[in-house]
């Protein structure tokens, strides 16, 4: 198996993709399948943040999610590659953004709109077999939903057969086959073989990214921030903090870094890498 040099999985080459305004089609498609919408009820649909900079003003490394409005929703999409603590908490704060980002003073709350995240992980999350979850504000006991504007969608891409155990039959399975895929073979299985018009031409579309001179640079220059924030980061950290060292690892994995380089970056071997996630009962 040879290994793709870049994933759709990776959060930069995701967002270069489906923030693209000539992928708008794949864009649509999967955000249908996402939010179980009917074929063709996307009306309007609007990239609000399709731009990729590196880096914040501040020196931060930025959050490359797509911020969208969909016909009168608000919705946000993120791909999460390493299991953090405080995700869950991340999760609710993204989605109180997107939803506040729209409101305006003396709104009439009848009319607010429905905001939705969906976080697509790139790792287990979830204790059980599922591979999708929606969580919405309800009662304890009975069950009754308090609104129908928020929903929090998680989508673990872990769960989800590979491409070579067979292509799924769902649609929204379908295409988190395809950004599970990592290996040239898995991919180019799909472009010949998915019955979906959409999945095959995302499977081009990823193949031909990998010769693109642009992407390489984006992608360079992403890498480039990145190492520069742990460097700083590292060093603004008591010298030897496992946990510390350890939390850079975690966010350089969710950059798609592979674990040996994540662990040579942040200077730490594997053992105490282990150690420390354990330390903190991850």
């Amino acid at each position: 198996m040879t290994r793709l040099e870049y994933a759709a999985y990776n959060d930069i080459i995701f967002k270069m993709m489906f923030a693209d305004e000539r992928n708008r089609d794949l864009l649509q498609s999967f955000l249908t399948a996402a939010l179980d919408l009917p074929e063709g009820s996307i009306e309007r649909l609007i990239v609000k943040n399709g731009e990729i900079t590196p880096v914040e003003a501040n020196g931060k490394v930025c959050r490359l999610d797509i911020n969208l409005s969909i016909n009168n929703m608000a919705v946000d999409v993120e791909m999460q590659v390493a299991p953090t603590r405080d995700f869950p908490n991340r999760a609710l704060y993204y989605w109180a953004d997107i939803f506040l980002s729209g409101g305006e003073q003396g709104v009439d709350y009848n009319k607010i709109h429905t905001a939705i995240t969906i976080n697509l992980m790139n790792h287990t999350m979830f204790d059980d077999d599922r591979f999708y979850r929606e969580f919405v504000p309800a009662d304890l006991q009975t069950g009754d939903v308090l609104s129908d504007k928020m929903h929090i969608k998680f989508f673990e891409l872990t769960k989800v057969p590979r491409v070579a155990e067979g292509l799924a039959q769902e649609r929204i399975k379908e295409w988190l086959q395809f950004l599970k895929c990592d290996t040239e073979e898995e991919l180019d299985m799909l472009e010949r073989t998915s019955p979906a018009p959409e999945i095959r031409r995302a499977a081009q579309v990823l193949s031909d990214m990998s010769s693109d001179e642009k992407v390489k640079e984006q992608v360079r220059a992403r890498r480039m921030a990145l190492n520069n924030w742990v460097t700083s980061m590292n060093s603004s950290r008591e010298e030897g903090r496992l946990e510390g060292k350890a939390e850079v690892v975690d966010s350089l994995l969710q950059e798609g870094f592979t674990l040996p380089n994540a662990l040579r970056i942040a200077g730490i071997t594997e053992e105490a890498y282990r150690q420390a996630k354990q330390a903190t009962g991850e």
